[in-house]
């Protein structure tokens, strides 16, 4: 969102808004996520997660989604997002912006795919070094519908955001035509007074 600042024209701003709009959904659904397999595994470290491809594929599946779409991959929110960002910014002739954001794509790409494999695709761990380590009781199905309904609705607008991106940018775009021209604003306000 700092790219679309920086590069600020109309299409830059409207790219940051979308981003912005995607990041907070993309990854409130992926915390909501991290918080049912800690509450599943008692543990946040990755070194003592695993299997959990194994053991819930619909809280695999709807990560994996939320990953991609944080990620920047189409058809996903995320994609579309950075796009608008990269093309504005390739239009500016601000090729360092686009150079550090498609890094950061790339980053972001990266560690969501450690993530992956770390908690859902690896084999889940032995106990620890305690002979008979319990495991955490395992979440009670309201535990699981408190994290992961509405997971799965915020992955489910981050999927149609991108399905549906035309209909969203022209909103966004909307706002940024505004935000670049604040007459109409400071006219409805202060009624046409300096």
């Amino acid at each position: 969102a700092m790219m679309g600042l920086a590069v600020f024209t109309a299409l830059a701003v409207s790219g940051a808004i979308y981003f912005t709009l995607h990041v907070a959904i993309a990854k409130a659904a992926l915390f909501l996520i991290a918080g049912y397999v800690a509450r599943m595994r008692g543990s946040t470290v990755l070194a003592e997660l695993g299997g959990m491809l194994r053991d819930s594929r619909t809280v695999s599946v709807l990560f994996l989604i939320g990953a991609l779409s944080l990620a920047g991959l189409p058809p996903f929110s995320g994609f579309f997002a950075k796009f608008a960002l990269v093309k504005a910014g390739l239009l500016a002739g601000d090729y360092g912006i686009v150079t550090v954001a498609l890094l950061v794509s790339m980053f972001t790409l990266f560690s969501m795919t450690k993530i992956w494999g770390q908690v859902f695709w690896k084999a889940r761990p032995a106990a620890s070094g305690q002979a008979g380590a319990a495991l955490p009781p395992a979440p009670s199905a309201g535990t699981a519908v408190a994290y992961l309904l509405p997971a799965g609705f915020l992955v489910a607008v981050s999927v149609l955001m991108g399905l549906a991106a035309e209909p969203v940018f022209e909103m966004t775009t909307r706002a940024a035509e505004q935000l670049l021209q604040p007459e109409t604003y400071i006219q409805t306000v202060l009624g046409g007074r300096p």
